[in-house]
């Protein structure tokens, strides 16, 4: 970056859906999980569960479809195998 160049910082509204609305849902289902139900006791546990087990209403919802499982669904058939060996390898 030059010395004349500045990075400009960009407030937001907080609770506003037009700039954050994701972050904030993200933390308060976050929260609802960790602390009120302690469901979930680590952030790696959580994004295990968005990701892996609770179903998306977004995807494919009539299969109860997860974010992982619609990933794997539309990877193009060469790239499946690679996947499934990098899985094996852990």
């Amino acid at each position: 970056m030059k010395k004349d160049e500045r990075k400009e910082s960009v407030f937001i509204i907080r609770f506003s859906g037009e700039t954050n609305g994701k972050l904030e849902r993200f933390y308060g289902v976050l929260e609802d999980k960790m602390i009120h139900r302690a469901q979930i006791a680590t952030i790696p546990e959580y994004v295990h569960w968005h990701n892996a087990i609770k179903p998306h209403m977004s995807l494919n919802w009539e299969n109860l479809e997860t974010p992982i499982q619609a990933f794997h669904r539309k990877l193009p058939e060469d790239r499946k195998n690679l996947t499934q060996i990098i899985q094996d390898a852990k």
